[in-house]
């Protein structure tokens, strides 16, 4: 039997990780919307723009389920690990407009619903 100090050392860097996606992902969501007003985007684009956030989140955790049972964990945790990975680059530069965004907004927690 291992003790607490024991089981907590061994997903340290599991808890670790996680906290770094979590801090990363709030980071950007707020970046987002400070550059979007500072570029003159309209309220309600900016507020459209990071409901993707929520849209995704809950349409990601409808299609784990059937993405684990169709494809696995392993294979369906790589795709869209890549996928959430690849979105940063696509927002960084806010040269698409503000449906872009939200897209990008979307696609993202998709796939960090099922990582999370």
């Amino acid at each position: 039997m291992q003790s607490v100090r024991e089981q907590i050392f061994s997903i340290s860097s599991l808890l670790l990780c996680m906290s770094m996606l979590l801090m990363g992902n709030s980071l950007q969501g707020t970046l987002i919307a400070i550059r979007a007003a500072g570029e003159q985007f309209s309220d309600s684009s900016i507020g459209i723009m990071t409901s993707g956030y929520f849209l995704g989140f809950v349409l990601g955790t409808l299609v784990t389920a059937y993405l684990i049972e169709r494809a696995g964990h392993i294979r369906g945790f790589t795709a869209l690990a890549s996928l959430a990975s690849a979105q940063p680059s696509d927002t960084s530069s806010l040269l698409i407009p503000s449906h872009g965004l939200f897209s990008g907004r979307f696609q993202d927690f998709v796939s960090l619903a099922f990582i999370w």
